[in-house]
């Protein structure tokens, strides 16, 4: 829990620095900002250490053998995040030469893309980080390919129906989120057709921060990193090309396929090293969340158009009312088709949600066993 709200207190920071030091410092208010996030981040993890008997100590030895380890393995991780940024200028810099507005819509469709990817793929990776390294510290290998096959299915469980939503409803979508001011129809379907090609990779970046964390549970750093570069080089050289025939939605595509060449080369270098990533449950798995998800397109397609007859699409409640409307009826024929086709995934859900009301109930009435508590 602690370690999942400091990305949250590290923006709290941020928003602090843009609401209240920028008006008296300008736009060093805003890095006052970032370095005020940067010690909440770290603030609201010291009491838990401490409770765990954590005790700080000042040592001053770079010949010990853990910091060497540490340190080999932060090169590589750094200059991962440098060749992330390095990559996210050039694309900014491509998407300036498209038009005018261009960079504003590919930032627009990129942010909104980024919810989904951080709400599953990275919420997963980083819950499972722990018992990766558990694993691989245990030397359990069977345990930790179980571990990776269930994180992955789970991941495509949730990130293909939202793929289907993303790019049925994107137009809605992007008018909800943007729709005011002078953000006129024309932004909106630039934006939204920027999303489409930014979808179809989401589950490739759903599931890249997963196997990048299990190199590094394996102790190894160089290995996502040089593919990182790879990644990064192809999707330069893509956007070059493809900016040309299809604008700024071009550098979008750009980025869909090289993160789709990333998760392959993870996949084939990860299977490499641990030997089994369990293909056979997925592939099983997904063929029934492919037909589920199918059938859910098919409905949100054919439902869209009656809905928009019976609400005002000229207003933002009309439209906001048509796409959550078709999501969620979409959604809904999701779960009942996969439950039907009595997928794992599903099944595992329910029970996880069943035992959490069970646990609830029982912390109200005070019956809380042992049982209960683990």
């Amino acid at each position: 829990f602690i370690y999942s709200i400091t990305p949250i207190v590290y923006n709290i920071g941020i928003i602090i620095g843009a609401l209240f030091f920028t008006p008296t410092m300008g736009i060093k208010g805003l890095a006052y900002g970032v370095i005020l996030g940067a010690l909440l981040h770290l603030a609201v993890q010291i009491p838990d250490l401490i409770r765990h008997g954590f005790k700080y100590e000042f040592i001053f030895d770079f010949k010990n053998n853990y910091v060497k380890k540490i340190g080999k393995l932060m090169i590589p991780r750094a200059l991962g995040l440098a060749t992330t940024q390095l990559n996210l200028l050039v694309i900014t810099g491509l998407a300036s030469t498209v038009g005018g507005g261009s960079i504003g819509i590919f930032n627009f469709a990129n942010n909104i893309q980024q919810f989904p990817i951080g709400i599953i793929g990275i919420s997963f990776a980083i819950a499972a980080f722990p018992a990766l390294s558990q694993f691989v510290a245990e030397g359990k290998t069977n345990q930790l390919s179980e571990l990776l096959s269930q994180a992955i299915r789970q991941i495509l469980f949730f990130m293909i129906p939202l793929t289907i939503i993303f790019l049925l409803l994107r137009a809605q979508i992007v008018r909800v989120i943007l729709g005011s001011g002078a953000f006129n129809w024309s932004d909106t379907i630039n934006t939204a057709n920027t999303l489409a090609f930014f979808a179809l990779s989401f589950f490739a970046q759903a599931l890249a921060p997963l196997l990048m964390r299990a190199f590094f549970a394996l102790h190894d750093t160089w290995t996502p990193f040089i593919i990182s570069v790879i990644s990064a080089i192809i999707n330069i050289f893509l956007g070059i090309y493809l900016k040309n025939i299809l604008g700024v939605s071009g550098l979008a595509l750009a980025f869909s396929i090289s993160m789709v060449i990333q998760l392959s080369l993870l996949w084939l270098f990860l299977r490499k090293k641990i030997n089994n990533l369990q293909e056979n449950k997925l592939l099983q798995s997904l063929n029934k969340i492919s037909f589920a998800a199918l059938i859910m397109a098919i409905f949100i397609q054919f439902i869209k158009t009656p809905l928009a007859n019976l609400v005002d699409m000229t207003r933002l409640w009309g439209i906001f009312t048509q796409g959550a409307a078709a999501g969620i009826f979409g959604l809904i024929i999701y779960i009942v088709i996969c439950y039907l086709l009595k997928l794992e995934e599903i099944i595992q859900l329910r029970a996880s949600l069943e035992r959490r009301f069970l646990k609830l109930k029982n912390v109200q009435s005070g019956e809380l066993t042992e049982a209960d508590e683990i």
